[in-house]
């Protein structure tokens, strides 16, 4: 009696393999760019890969927060729970690239709008330092564009620094970082309007009023702008 033959599996379809890696090779990519922990719960990157995804998430978490205080408005607590969390992501990022600029500069902004002022003043002097590391090593390869674009982060680095700085007393130095930002970039009301603060604090009223006067032409509706021009006139300037 003759034995029946198996009946031949059916062939799996040619285009399931090339598929299904896809699919894997996804799903290790998103497990890639996930936050990564350490035993003390802070934040790490592992890849240049995460680095950049820490970037966006960063980005994200803080934009609506810093909006809202540039509009004088109060931070509700989730707009200061995802502020912290933004700065736990860029601080993850200056550890894993120390001679960054964007996140040394982000960790002082947030910091400062978080009343962290020591910790904000080391971010914001860190970024300074390493904008003017960049400059320099940029100018040796030739890198004309690179050059430019620095210059202008460390522009408003300084320009936030002299806004801590006034917060601190220290009007001199607050003066003289927001005037090396105007320097770079002469028609920003926000920077004009740093600097017009340091003025103020400084007594020179003429001088605030100058500045004040080019930024109200620049943004008529920038608040602190506003803010600071019914400061002297409310003093009698």
């Amino acid at each position: 009696m003759s034995q029946t033959e198996p009946s031949p599996k059916p062939a799996l379809p040619s285009w399931l393999t090339p598929v299904a890696i896809f699919v894997v090779v996804g799903i290790l990519l998103l497990l890639s760019n996930r936050p990564t922990y350490t035993e003390g719960g802070l934040v790490t990157v592992s890849s240049q890969g995460q680095y950049e995804s820490y970037s966006a998430e960063a980005l994200k978490l803080s934009k609506e927060p810093i909006a809202a205080v540039k509009e004088n408005e109060t931070l509700t607590d989730k707009q200061k729970k995802d502020l912290q969390q933004s700065a736990d992501y860029y601080e993850a990022m200056n550890q894993f690239n120390p001679v960054a600029i964007e996140p040394y500069f982000m960790c002082g902004k947030i910091y400062r709008i978080l009343e962290r002022n020591d910790v904000a003043r080391e971010r914001f002097e860190q970024a300074i330092v390493n904008a003017e590391s960049g400059i320099r090593q940029a100018q040796t390869t030739g890198n004309a564009n690179r050059v430019d674009v620095i210059r202008l982060t460390l522009a408003e680095a300084r320009a936030e620094y002299s806004e801590l700085l006034v917060q601190t007393g220290e009007f001199t130095e607050a003066l003289n970082q927001a005037d090396e930002a105007v320097k770079t970039v002469p028609n920003s009301a926000d920077y004009l309007a740093a600097r017009a603060s340091a003025y103020i604090q400084l007594k020179k009223l003429s001088e605030a009023k100058a500045d004040l006067g080019i930024a109200i032409q620049l943004d008529p509706k920038n608040k602190k702008v506003i803010n600071l021009i019914a400061l002297i006139s409310a003093a009698g300037g």
